[in-house]
């Protein structure tokens, strides 16, 4: 197992614009830009702005259920020595919890322009992966290697990634968090134009 922990030079979050919030169940609009600029696109993902200070300035919101607790204590400790300050929003034991619960809430957050960025973790990430995806304006993608991290931030904007506790250990964990997270969409290219596709999906409600 890959343990690479290469350390980069970060400073703090970033500040994000209040927006409206909404549940699952709700429309949600607000804090997104128009689908001119690649759909649901946070105002700090405009090119001008990611391109000075790419992954450095991230706002991350962090979740896991009880079979991803462990994995989530370590990632986050190893986050934030990397200079990153993610927002834990639970589990915070082994005892059993629905992953549904902490992949609403996490998503919910994202999408309302709150946080920039999520990261679930679960037994696999694919629970987690199948629930967030169900919130409007969130594209959430469960990876197990930093390649296919780092493909779903430059080709389909994703904004949020799941991992597996019972599949990666930490090292891994940490290289595709990071790749997720410094890696950005690639506007302007044909990829804009499919996201473009995706996020219409959310906004006629299909």
């Amino acid at each position: 197992m890959h343990a690479s922990q290469n350390k980069y030079s970060c400073v703090g979050p970033g500040h994000p614009p209040s927006s409206q919030e909404g549940g699952l169940g709700g429309g949600r609009t607000g804090g997104f830009t128009s689908l001119s600029r690649g759909g649901y696109n946070m105002p700090w993902e405009e090119p001008e702005m990611t391109a000075q200070d790419p992954g450095k300035r991230i706002t991350i919101a962090l979740g896991s259920d009880h079979a991803g607790f462990p994995l989530k204590e370590q990632l986050k400790e190893l986050l934030e020595a990397e200079g990153y300050h993610p927002r834990d929003f639970g589990t915070f034991s082994l005892e059993p919890v629905d992953y549904p619960d902490i992949a609403r809430e996490v998503a919910e957050v994202v999408a309302s322009g709150r946080f920039e960025r999520g990261i679930l973790i679960c037994g696999t990430g694919i629970g987690m992966a199948i629930t967030a995806n169900k919130a409007p304006g969130i594209r959430a993608a469960a990876c197990s290697e930093p390649y296919s991290a780092r493909m779903a931030r430059a080709h389909n904007n994703a904004n949020m990634l799941c991992v597996g506790g019972r599949v990666v250990g930490p090292g891994l964990a940490l290289d595709i968090a990071k790749a997720f997270l410094e890696t950005e969409f690639e506007f302007g290219s044909r990829h804009e134009r499919r996201v473009d596709k995706i996020n219409a999906m959310d906004k006629k409600g299909t």
